[in-house]
C-alpha cells in the first residue's frame, strides 16, 4: 500500500502491512495486533478526529451495503479499530484522509439532494 486509506472490518492474514510505504490502515484490534509486520508498520490508537472520519466511512458503507458489522460498531461507544500506519508515515493524518473525505462529502451531498427533491414541501417548514 503506497496511499489511502482502507477500513478492514474482518480478520487480516499473516504479515499484514509488509512493504506498507504510505496510507492507512485501520482493523480491528483483536486482528491487529499479533498480525501484523511491525518492521514496516506500527499500531497506534485511534484520534478523536479520526474517529468521527471512521464513523461516516462506516455509515456510507451500512447504508451501501447493510453491513451488520458497520451496524454494530457504529452503535458502539467507540470504534473498536487500531490505525496501521507505515513506521515512517510519508504524510500527515489529513493529508492521507482527503481523498476519501472528499468523495464522502459528494456522496452525503448527492444523497442529501437526492432525497430533498423527493420528498414533499412542508407548509411548517421554515
Amino acid at each position: 500500500m503506497t496511499a489511502g486509506v482502507v477500513v478492514v472490518l474482518g480478520p487480516v492474514g499473516i504479515n499484514f502491512g509488509a512493504g506498507m510505504t504510505g496510507g492507512l490502515s485501520y482493523v480491528h484490534a483483536d486482528f491487529a495486533t499479533e498480525r501484523v509486520n511491525l518492521q514496516s508498520v506500527r499500531c497506534t490508537d485511534l484520534e478523536s478526529l479520526e474517529e468521527i472520519w471512521l464513523r461516516r466511512v462506516l455509515r456510507r458503507h451500512l447504508q451501501l451495503t447493510g453491513s451488520p458489522v458497520a451496524m454494530r460498531m457504529l452503535a458502539s461507544s467507540s470504534l473498536p479499530l487500531l490505525r496501521i500506519e507505515p513506521v515512517q508515515p510519508p504524510c500527515s493524518l489529513e493529508d492521507a484522509w482527503g481523498a476519501i473525505l472528499s468523495r464522502i462529502n459528494a456522496a452525503e451531498t448527492q444523497t442529501f439532494e437526492s432525497q430533498r427533491a423527493v420528498a414533499p414541501e412542508s407548509p411548517f417548514v421554515m
